[in-house]
Protein backbone atom coordinates (compact mmCIF):
# COMPACT_ATOMS: atom_id res chain seq x y z
CA UNK A 1 0.00 0.00 0.00
CA UNK A 2 1.18 3.53 -0.74
CA UNK A 3 0.65 6.11 2.01
CA UNK A 4 1.01 9.87 1.61
CA UNK A 5 1.64 11.58 4.96
CA UNK A 6 1.07 15.33 5.06
CA UNK A 7 3.75 16.22 7.58
CA UNK A 8 6.39 13.65 8.43
CA UNK A 9 8.92 15.46 10.60
CA UNK A 10 7.17 16.20 13.91
CA UNK A 11 5.90 13.89 16.66
CA UNK A 12 2.71 12.31 15.30
CA UNK A 13 3.55 12.31 11.59
CA UNK A 14 7.17 11.24 12.27
CA UNK A 15 5.94 8.26 14.27
CA UNK A 16 3.33 7.34 11.65
CA UNK A 17 5.94 7.36 8.88
CA UNK A 18 8.27 5.20 10.95
CA UNK A 19 5.54 2.65 11.71
CA UNK A 20 4.11 2.54 8.18
CA UNK A 21 7.61 1.80 6.91
CA UNK A 22 8.06 -0.95 9.52
CA UNK A 23 4.78 -2.47 8.33
CA UNK A 24 6.12 -2.69 4.78
CA UNK A 25 4.21 0.18 3.18
CA UNK A 26 5.52 2.59 0.57
CA UNK A 27 5.52 6.05 2.16
CA UNK A 28 5.59 9.54 0.68
CA UNK A 29 5.84 12.64 2.88
CA UNK A 30 4.92 16.19 2.00
CA UNK A 31 6.18 19.09 4.09
CA UNK A 32 8.11 22.33 3.72
CA UNK A 33 11.47 20.59 3.86
CA UNK A 34 12.75 22.34 6.96
CA UNK A 35 13.92 18.96 8.31
CA UNK A 36 15.04 16.95 5.31
CA UNK A 37 15.91 13.29 5.42
CA UNK A 38 14.62 12.56 8.92
CA UNK A 39 13.67 9.01 7.89
CA UNK A 40 16.68 8.22 5.75
CA UNK A 41 16.31 7.15 2.13
CA UNK A 42 13.41 4.70 2.38
CA UNK A 43 10.74 7.23 1.50
CA UNK A 44 9.91 9.73 -1.19
CA UNK A 45 10.04 13.22 0.27
CA UNK A 46 8.13 16.03 -1.42
CA UNK A 47 8.79 19.60 -0.38
CA UNK A 48 5.99 22.12 -0.80
CA UNK A 49 4.10 24.72 1.19
CA UNK A 50 0.58 23.35 1.58
CA UNK A 51 -0.68 26.87 2.30
CA UNK A 52 0.08 27.71 -1.34
CA UNK A 53 -2.56 25.99 -3.50
CA UNK A 54 -0.63 26.29 -6.77
CA UNK A 55 2.57 24.96 -5.22
CA UNK A 56 0.72 22.05 -3.64
CA UNK A 57 -1.05 21.16 -6.89
CA UNK A 58 2.26 21.09 -8.73
CA UNK A 59 3.90 18.96 -6.04
CA UNK A 60 1.12 16.35 -6.03
CA UNK A 61 0.30 16.38 -9.75
CA UNK A 62 2.05 13.09 -10.52
CA UNK A 63 1.73 11.51 -7.08
CA UNK A 64 -0.55 8.51 -6.60
CA UNK A 65 -1.40 7.12 -3.16
CA UNK A 66 -3.94 4.75 -1.67
CA UNK A 67 -4.35 6.68 1.59
CA UNK A 68 -3.58 10.19 2.74
CA UNK A 69 -2.91 10.81 6.43
CA UNK A 70 -3.24 14.51 7.19
CA UNK A 71 -1.39 15.43 10.36
CA UNK A 72 -0.29 18.95 9.40
CA UNK A 73 -3.72 20.40 8.51
CA UNK A 74 -4.77 23.11 10.96
CA UNK A 75 -7.14 25.36 8.99
CA UNK A 76 -9.91 25.00 6.44
CA UNK A 77 -7.64 26.47 3.77
CA UNK A 78 -5.08 23.73 4.51
CA UNK A 79 -7.55 20.93 3.83
CA UNK A 80 -9.24 22.78 0.96
CA UNK A 81 -5.88 23.04 -0.81
CA UNK A 82 -5.12 19.36 -0.29
CA UNK A 83 -8.65 18.36 -1.36
CA UNK A 84 -8.36 20.32 -4.59
CA UNK A 85 -4.98 18.70 -5.28
CA UNK A 86 -6.21 15.12 -4.84
CA UNK A 87 -9.97 15.16 -5.52
CA UNK A 88 -9.57 13.65 -8.97
CA UNK A 89 -7.14 10.96 -7.85
CA UNK A 90 -8.31 7.48 -7.02
CA UNK A 91 -7.56 7.58 -3.28
CA UNK A 92 -9.23 5.10 -0.95
CA UNK A 93 -9.19 7.30 2.15
CA UNK A 94 -8.21 10.64 3.66
CA UNK A 95 -7.71 10.43 7.42
CA UNK A 96 -7.60 13.80 9.15
CA UNK A 97 -6.03 14.00 12.61
CA UNK A 98 -8.15 16.63 14.31
CA UNK A 99 -8.42 17.31 18.05
CA UNK A 100 -10.74 17.12 21.02
CA UNK A 101 -10.22 20.90 21.18
CA UNK A 102 -13.20 21.20 18.80
CA UNK A 103 -15.60 20.59 21.72
CA UNK A 104 -17.03 23.41 23.80
CA UNK A 105 -16.45 23.19 27.55
CA UNK A 106 -18.78 20.65 29.12
CA UNK A 107 -19.96 19.71 32.59
CA UNK A 108 -21.11 16.32 31.30
CA UNK A 109 -18.59 13.50 30.92
CA UNK A 110 -17.53 11.60 28.98
CA UNK A 111 -17.88 13.80 25.89
CA UNK A 112 -19.55 12.07 22.94
CA UNK A 113 -19.07 12.82 19.24
CA UNK A 114 -22.47 14.53 19.08
CA UNK A 115 -21.76 17.00 21.91
CA UNK A 116 -21.62 20.73 21.22
CA UNK A 117 -18.66 21.90 19.17
CA UNK A 118 -17.35 25.42 18.75
CA UNK A 119 -15.14 27.88 20.55
CA UNK A 120 -13.50 26.59 23.70
CA UNK A 121 -11.99 29.29 25.91
CA UNK A 122 -8.92 27.16 26.59
CA UNK A 123 -8.13 26.26 22.98
CA UNK A 124 -9.46 29.28 21.11
CA UNK A 125 -8.65 29.45 17.39
CA UNK A 126 -6.80 26.15 17.41
CA UNK A 127 -10.05 24.32 18.13
CA UNK A 128 -12.30 26.38 15.84
CA UNK A 129 -9.81 26.12 12.97
CA UNK A 130 -9.70 22.34 13.33
CA UNK A 131 -13.50 22.27 13.42
CA UNK A 132 -13.79 24.29 10.19
CA UNK A 133 -11.36 21.86 8.54
CA UNK A 134 -13.44 18.90 9.75
CA UNK A 135 -16.65 20.46 8.46
CA UNK A 136 -15.18 21.03 5.01
CA UNK A 137 -14.06 17.40 4.70
CA UNK A 138 -17.33 15.90 5.95
CA UNK A 139 -19.27 18.18 3.59
CA UNK A 140 -17.18 16.84 0.71
CA UNK A 141 -18.00 13.30 1.79
CA UNK A 142 -21.71 14.13 1.77
CA UNK A 143 -21.50 15.90 -1.58
CA UNK A 144 -19.37 13.48 -3.57
CA UNK A 145 -18.30 10.69 -1.19
CA UNK A 146 -14.80 12.04 -0.75
CA UNK A 147 -13.45 9.30 1.58
CA UNK A 148 -12.67 11.42 4.65
CA UNK A 149 -12.45 10.18 8.24
CA UNK A 150 -11.96 12.46 11.26
CA UNK A 151 -10.14 11.45 14.45
CA UNK A 152 -10.41 13.56 17.60
CA UNK A 153 -7.66 12.61 20.07
CA UNK A 154 -7.08 14.08 23.54
CA UNK A 155 -3.46 14.60 24.69
CA UNK A 156 -1.09 12.38 22.68
CA UNK A 157 2.04 11.06 24.34
CA UNK A 158 4.79 8.55 23.72
CA UNK A 159 8.06 8.14 21.84
CA UNK A 160 8.89 11.18 19.76
CA UNK A 161 6.80 13.64 21.79
CA UNK A 162 8.59 16.93 21.33
CA UNK A 163 6.01 18.82 23.41
CA UNK A 164 7.29 19.44 26.94
CA UNK A 165 4.78 17.46 28.99
CA UNK A 166 6.00 14.16 30.40
CA UNK A 167 9.53 15.40 29.64
CA UNK A 168 9.06 18.22 32.15
CA UNK A 169 8.15 15.80 34.94
CA UNK A 170 11.04 13.52 33.96
CA UNK A 171 13.39 16.49 34.26
CA UNK A 172 12.07 17.34 37.73
CA UNK A 173 12.57 13.73 38.80
CA UNK A 174 16.02 13.51 37.24
CA UNK A 175 17.08 16.60 39.21
CA UNK A 176 15.24 15.47 42.37
CA UNK A 177 13.06 18.59 42.29
CA UNK A 178 9.59 19.10 43.75
CA UNK A 179 6.65 19.10 41.32
CA UNK A 180 3.97 21.79 41.65
CA UNK A 181 0.45 20.88 40.54
CA UNK A 182 -2.69 23.06 40.20
CA UNK A 183 -4.92 23.08 43.30
CA UNK A 184 -5.49 19.56 44.65
CA UNK A 185 -4.49 17.93 41.38
CA UNK A 186 -7.96 16.43 40.92
CA UNK A 187 -8.59 17.80 37.42
CA UNK A 188 -9.30 14.88 35.10
CA UNK A 189 -7.70 14.70 31.64
CA UNK A 190 -7.25 11.99 29.05
CA UNK A 191 -4.42 10.63 26.92
CA UNK A 192 -3.76 8.31 24.01
CA UNK A 193 -0.41 6.67 23.36
CA UNK A 194 0.95 7.34 19.88
CA UNK A 195 1.05 3.62 19.05
CA UNK A 196 -2.65 3.27 19.89
CA UNK A 197 -3.41 6.23 17.63
CA UNK A 198 -1.39 4.63 14.84
CA UNK A 199 -3.14 1.27 15.27
CA UNK A 200 -6.51 3.05 15.15
CA UNK A 201 -5.54 4.52 11.78
CA UNK A 202 -4.47 1.06 10.57
CA UNK A 203 -7.83 -0.45 11.55
CA UNK A 204 -9.73 2.32 9.76
CA UNK A 205 -7.68 1.59 6.64
CA UNK A 206 -8.21 -2.16 7.03
CA UNK A 207 -11.98 -1.74 7.29
CA UNK A 208 -12.15 0.93 4.55
CA UNK A 209 -14.21 3.24 6.76
CA UNK A 210 -15.36 6.53 5.24
CA UNK A 211 -17.34 9.59 6.28
CA UNK A 212 -17.10 9.06 10.06
CA UNK A 213 -15.97 11.10 13.04
CA UNK A 214 -14.40 9.27 16.00
CA UNK A 215 -13.20 10.23 19.45
CA UNK A 216 -10.04 8.31 20.29
CA UNK A 217 -8.31 7.92 23.64
CA UNK A 218 -7.78 5.72 26.66
CA UNK A 219 -10.86 4.30 28.37
CA UNK A 220 -10.62 6.54 31.40
CA UNK A 221 -9.34 9.93 32.38
CA UNK A 222 -6.53 10.45 34.87
CA UNK A 223 -6.08 13.26 37.40
CA UNK A 224 -3.15 15.66 37.29
CA UNK A 225 -1.83 14.11 40.47
CA UNK A 226 -2.35 10.60 39.14
CA UNK A 227 -0.46 11.49 35.96
CA UNK A 228 2.50 12.90 37.90
CA UNK A 229 2.54 9.78 40.08
CA UNK A 230 2.45 7.64 36.92
CA UNK A 231 5.50 9.53 35.63
CA UNK A 232 7.20 8.76 38.95
CA UNK A 233 6.38 5.06 38.60
CA UNK A 234 7.80 4.99 35.09
CA UNK A 235 10.96 6.77 36.26
CA UNK A 236 11.32 4.63 39.37
CA UNK A 237 11.74 7.64 41.60
CA UNK A 238 9.46 9.70 43.84
CA UNK A 239 9.50 13.39 44.68
CA UNK A 240 7.47 15.81 46.73
CA UNK A 241 4.30 17.25 45.22
CA UNK A 242 3.04 20.74 46.15
CA UNK A 243 -0.65 21.48 45.59
CA UNK A 244 -0.90 25.16 44.68
CA UNK A 245 -3.95 27.39 44.99
CA UNK A 246 -2.73 29.20 41.88
CA UNK A 247 -5.45 31.87 41.80
CA UNK A 248 -4.60 32.92 45.34
CA UNK A 249 -0.97 33.40 44.32
CA UNK A 250 -1.88 34.96 40.96
CA UNK A 251 -0.47 32.23 38.76
CA UNK A 252 -1.94 30.48 35.74
CA UNK A 253 -1.52 26.69 35.62
CA UNK A 254 0.52 26.91 32.42
CA UNK A 255 3.02 29.12 34.26
CA UNK A 256 4.35 26.05 36.09
CA UNK A 257 2.56 22.96 34.70
CA UNK A 258 2.17 21.59 31.16
CA UNK A 259 -1.66 21.53 31.06
CA UNK A 260 -4.53 23.97 31.35
CA UNK A 261 -6.69 23.46 34.44
CA UNK A 262 -9.45 22.19 32.18
CA UNK A 263 -11.26 18.95 32.92
CA UNK A 264 -12.45 16.73 30.10
CA UNK A 265 -12.38 13.20 28.80
CA UNK A 266 -13.95 11.60 25.77
CA UNK A 267 -16.45 8.81 25.20
CA UNK A 268 -14.65 6.28 23.00
CA UNK A 269 -17.37 3.64 22.68
CA UNK A 270 -17.84 4.31 18.97
CA UNK A 271 -14.19 3.70 18.02
CA UNK A 272 -13.99 0.74 20.42
CA UNK A 273 -15.94 -1.34 17.90
CA UNK A 274 -12.94 -0.88 15.59
CA UNK A 275 -9.95 -0.72 17.95
CA UNK A 276 -9.38 -0.71 21.69
CA UNK A 277 -6.24 0.85 23.22
CA UNK A 278 -3.54 -1.66 24.18
CA UNK A 279 -0.86 0.52 25.80
CA UNK A 280 -1.28 1.11 29.54
CA UNK A 281 -0.22 4.44 31.01
CA UNK A 282 2.66 2.72 32.82
CA UNK A 283 3.96 1.05 29.68
CA UNK A 284 3.42 4.17 27.60
CA UNK A 285 5.32 6.41 30.01
CA UNK A 286 8.16 3.91 30.24
CA UNK A 287 8.46 4.08 26.44
CA UNK A 288 8.32 7.88 26.64
CA UNK A 289 11.05 7.95 29.28
CA UNK A 290 13.40 5.74 27.29
CA UNK A 291 12.99 7.90 24.19
CA UNK A 292 13.26 11.16 26.15
CA UNK A 293 16.51 10.24 27.88
CA UNK A 294 18.04 9.50 24.47
CA UNK A 295 16.51 12.47 22.60
CA UNK A 296 16.20 15.27 25.14
CA UNK A 297 17.59 17.78 22.63
CA UNK A 298 14.60 17.22 20.32
CA UNK A 299 12.05 18.46 22.86
CA UNK A 300 10.82 22.06 22.87
CA UNK A 301 11.51 22.83 26.50
CA UNK A 302 9.62 25.61 28.27
CA UNK A 303 12.02 27.03 30.80
CA UNK A 304 9.34 29.07 32.51
CA UNK A 305 7.77 25.87 33.91
CA UNK A 306 11.03 25.23 35.73
CA UNK A 307 11.66 28.85 36.76
CA UNK A 308 8.17 29.45 38.13
CA UNK A 309 8.16 26.11 39.93
CA UNK A 310 11.32 27.16 41.73
CA UNK A 311 9.79 30.53 42.69
CA UNK A 312 6.68 28.84 44.04
CA UNK A 313 8.69 26.32 46.04
CA UNK A 314 10.78 29.10 47.63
Amino acid sequence: MKILVLGGTQFVSWYFVKRFLENGNDVITLNRGTKKGVHGHKIEEIYANRHNAEELNTALEKIEADYIIDVSGYTVSDVKNSYEAVKNKNIEGYIFISSSAVYKESEIFPICEDFSVGENKFWGKYGTNKLEAETFLIDKFKQNEFPAVILRPPYIYGEGNNIYREGFIFDRLKEEKTVVIPNKGKTLIQFIHIEDLFQTVCKIIERKIKGEIFNVGNYEGITFKGWVESCMNAFGKETKIIELDYEKYKYNPRDFFPFYDYQYYLDIRKISDIYTPQISMKEGLEKSLKWYLENEDKVMKRNHYYENSEKIIK
